[in-house]
């Protein structure tokens, strides 16, 4: 779960920038002093050395790797999703860290839709 890996990241001392375009406000409430939440996906990036992505929205599918580096020499992005894998593998200055297994998007909205409802 995003929410839980970004409250032990900001727990454990670094600065947290989220973002989900499911869960801007319920995330907000969440994290209060703990960490940020970005009102877009490129301000959530400028910034970052390390990216997780644990949402498959189509938002995040369709980055490259000019958005993740964007002026840096580097930047780690895990994808728990698997959903950058053709777009980030092998690409110079990302290290690319797949996590899990994405089966379809169809089969992902609902669930996420439904997290964010309660």
């Amino acid at each position: 779960h995003g929410v839980a890996l970004a409250l032990a990241f900001a727990n454990a001392g670094m600065r947290v920038v989220g973002y989900d375009p499911l869960a801007g406000t319920a995330t907000r409430q969440v994290f209060r002093d703990h960490a940020l939440v970005a009102d877009s996906l490129e301000e959530a990036l400028r910034d970052a050395s390390l990216v997780v992505v644990t949402t498959p929205d189509d938002c995040f599918r369709k980055l490259n790797p000019s958005d993740f580096l964007a002026g840096r020499d580097s930047v780690t992005v895990v994808d728990f999703w698997r959903t950058l894998s053709g777009n980030l593998e092998n690409q110079k200055g990302i290290h690319y860290v797949p996590m899990g297994r994405f089966r379809d998007k169809a089969s992902a909205e609902p669930a996420l839709h439904a997290l964010w409802a309660e």
